[in-house]
């Protein structure tokens, strides 16, 4: 019951090594007054100095932009703003790895990169179009991220298509 957060309202803090990775709702409240987000500040305040992730349904930021997604905005403005490395959505249903991203949204070499990771049962079939923010876009296919922590780094790999083939992989560095 605790991993579903206060009350259980969908949001929790786990902790492994030099890792903090925040589970966050997008689809409840998320202003600055918010429960969730008086929450996030007292998360962040009780673990400076972690390598910090996130993740949430709704991604902030995508090639494909949504409505309602103000809760999402919030609550990646707050994470980035604390230093996050990564942010992993789902939602959309492609695969999308953004270049670092500040608080608002904005390109910048010192952000937080959204990886977007939602065509595991269902997927984009149709052209999505890139934007000023994408890295990498794929579609057209089924496929799974999978991340992989050490003490200062997160590597990732994204597996599509039927053949199950290696279609993107990185390292993201903390510390």
């Amino acid at each position: 019951a605790e991993r579903a957060g206060p009350d259980r309202a969908g949001y929790y803090a786990l902790r492994a090594g030099n890792w903090l990775i925040l589970s966050l709702n997008s689809e409840v409240d998320a202003s600055q007054d918010s429960e969730q987000a008086r929450w996030i500040d007292s998360v962040l305040a009780d673990n400076p100095g972690k390598c910090i992730g996130a993740f949430f349904h709704k991604p902030a930021y995508s090639a494909v932009e949504r409505s309602n997604s103000d809760n999402a905005r919030l609550l990646f403005s707050k994470v980035a703003d604390a230093g996050a490395i990564f942010v992993l959505n789902g939602h959309n249903h492609f695969f999308e790895r953004t270049v670092p991203l500040d608080a608002f949204g904005r390109p910048s070499a010192e952000g937080t990169t959204i990886f977007v990771a939602g065509a595991g049962g269902k997927f984009t079939s149709g052209a999505v179009a890139e934007n000023d923010r994408t890295a990498e876009l794929i579609t057209n296919a089924p496929g799974m991220l999978k991340l992989d922590f050490s003490y200062d780094a997160m590597n990732w790999t994204y597996i599509a298509g039927e053949d199950a083939a290696v279609a993107s992989s990185g390292v993201l560095n903390c510390a």
